[in-house]
C-alpha cells in the first residue's frame, strides 16, 4: 500500500489488511490521511486505524476500529463517493462528515440507498456532526448534529442534540431539537427540557415545517418508509404523526435542579394513547430481532452468518435488508 510522507501528513493509498498506528515517536504528531482519490483507487483497509489527527478522503472502506487523538473527518464531498466503516469510529475531538449539500430527496432521507457514509459500530466523539449517513450503532458525543441521517441505535448526548430531517431509535441529552421531518423507530427519548420543534430548509430553499413520526404503524406499508418524507405519505399516516404537547411529557425526577428547584426530564412516550399494540408489537419484535442478529452477527459461524442474513432479509423491509446487508458480510468458511 503506497504510503508517503507531505509536510506533517502521512497520505496512505490503495488497500492493505494492516492496522495503521504511529510506528515512532516523530509519527505521533502526524495527521493520518487515507486518500480513496488517488490513483491506486478507493482506499480499502482491513485493520485498525490510530492517530493523532485522521482524515478519509474519498470513496473506499474499513472493516477494523478507528480511534483519533484529536479530530476525525471522512470527506465524501464529490459527487458518487460513499465510504463504509465496518467497526466502531472514535475520537477524543470532533467528528465530522464532510457531504455533499444535497436536496432532501436526493439525500438518505429521501431513499436509504442515498447514503454517503455507512457505519457498523458506535460512533463516539466531543462534537459530532454526521451528514447523510447511516449508522448501525449508537452516536454519543458532547454535541451531537445529525443530517439527513438513519440511526439504528441510540444517540446520547451530554450537552446539546440536533435532528435534522433524521430517523433515530432513542435519543438521550440535556437539550434537544427537532428540525423539519424526522422519525422515531421507537418512541423513547428524553431531555433535561421539553425540546424544540423548528422547520427546515434543505439546500433548494425548500421549507419543512417540524413534524415527528412514529415508524411502526406504518412500517411494511406501501410507502412506508424508513425516513419521514412528507411528500409521500402512506395510507393511515396519520395514526404515525407524534404531537409535541401530547407525547412529550415533563415528570419530577429524584435529586434537585439549579437554585434548589425540582429536577425534572421530559420523556417523549406513548403510554397514553389508544393503539393496536398487537401490531406494534409485531414490528417493534421485528426490528429488535434484525438488530440482535446483526449486534451478535462477528460471533456467528460462517454457516449461522449466512443463516442470519436469510432470517434478516424475512423479517425486513426493502429499505432495512439494503441497510443490514451492506454492512454484515459473512466470513469464508
Amino acid at each position: 500500500m503506497p504510503e508517503t510522507v507531505e509536510g506533517d501528513r502521512i497520505i496512505v493509498a490503495g488497500a492493505s489488511k494492516s492496522c495503521f498506528f504511529p510506528r515512532t515517536e516523530q509519527e505521533t504528531s502526524f495527521i493520518r490521511e487515507f486518500d480513496g482519490r488517488s490513483p491506486a483507487g478507493p482506499f480499502d483497509l482491513g485493520g485498525s486505524v490510530y492517530g493523532r489527527q485522521l482524515r478519509f478522503n474519498g470513496p473506499g472502506e474499513c472493516r477494523g476500529a478507528v480511534l483519533g487523538r484529536g479530530d476525525l473527518v471522512i470527506d465524501v464531498s464529490r459527487p458518487g463517493e460513499r465510504q463504509r466503516f465496518l467497526s466502531s469510529v472514535s475520537a477524543n475531538g470532533g467528528i465530522e462528515v464532510k457531504a455533499p449539500t444535497l436536496p432532501i430527496r436526493e439525500t438518505v432521507s429521501g431513499d436509504v440507498r442515498n447514503a454517503s457514509v455507512i457505519i457498523r459500530g458506535d460512533v463516539v466523539g466531543d462534537a459530532v456532526h454526521l451528514r447523510n449517513t447511516v449508522v448501525v450503532g449508537n452516536v454519543h458525543g458532547s454535541n451531537v448534529r445529525l443530517t439527513n441521517c438513519v440511526i439504528f441505535g441510540a444517540v446520547v448526548a451530554s450537552e446539546r442534540l440536533t435532528l435534522q430531517a433524521t430517523t433515530l431509535l432513542y435519543y438521550h441529552c440535556r437539550t434537544a431539537t427537532f428540525e423539519g421531518p424526522c422519525m422515531m423507530l421507537h418512541a423513547m427519548g428524553e431531555s433535561a427540557g421539553p425540546p424544540v420543534f423548528s422547520p427546515w430548509e434543505d439546500p433548494t430553499g425548500e421549507l419543512f415545517p417540524a413534524d415527528v413520526r412514529y415508524y411502526p404503524p406504518v412500517r411494511g406499508q406501501e410507502g412506508g418508509d424508513l425516513c419521514n418524507r412528507p411528500w409521500k405519505r402512506p395510507e393511515g399516516a396519520t395514526l404515525s404523526k407524534l404531537f409535541p404537547h401530547a407525547d412529550w411529557v415533563t415528570v419530577e425526577t429524584m435529586g434537585h435542579g439549579p437554585k434548589g428547584k425540582p429536577a425534572s426530564r421530559t420523556a417523549l412516550t406513548i403510554a397514553g394513547r389508544a393503539l393496536n399494540l398487537v401490531a406494534l408489537q409485531i414490528s417493534t419484535s421485528q426490528m429488535v430481532a434484525m438488530l440482535k442478529l446483526s449486534f451478535e452477527f462477528d460471533h456467528y459461524t460462517p454457516r449461522a452468518q449466512r443463516e442470519a442474513i436469510a432470517k434478516i432479509k424475512a423479517l425486513a423491509t426493502e429499505e432495512e435488508f439494503w441497510v443490514f446487508s451492506s454492512v454484515l458480510e459473512p466470513s469464508e468458511a
